[in-house]
């Protein structure tokens, strides 16, 4: 869970201070940690000794899930006040 929601963070901060708006960035950001996620899955699947497990699935959308919320709830600002590298 901890993982999946400190890539949510990343990727979303990484976004917003290349001036994507708040909103797109936390929906791409989500969308982009979910479809890691079940590509991780699927390839664990063709690793012998592992298997795919639909709870890791639901435990990594938790993960995101908390991310955006706690984002939210500090609300990042508008506009990045980082100075454009």
């Amino acid at each position: 869970v901890p993982a999946y929601g400190i890539l949510t963070w990343l990727l979303a901060s990484g976004f917003h201070r290349r001036g994507w708006p708040r909103s797109y960035a936390l929906f791409t950001a989500g969308a982009g940690a979910m479809v890691f996620g079940l590509w991780m899955e699927i390839v664990q699947g063709s690793i012998p000794g592992r298997v795919v497990s639909f709870e890791d699935v639901i435990a990594n959308g938790v993960g995101i899930g908390m991310a955006v919320v706690l984002i939210l709830w500090n609300k990042m600002p508008e506009q990045s006040s980082m100075p454009a590298a």
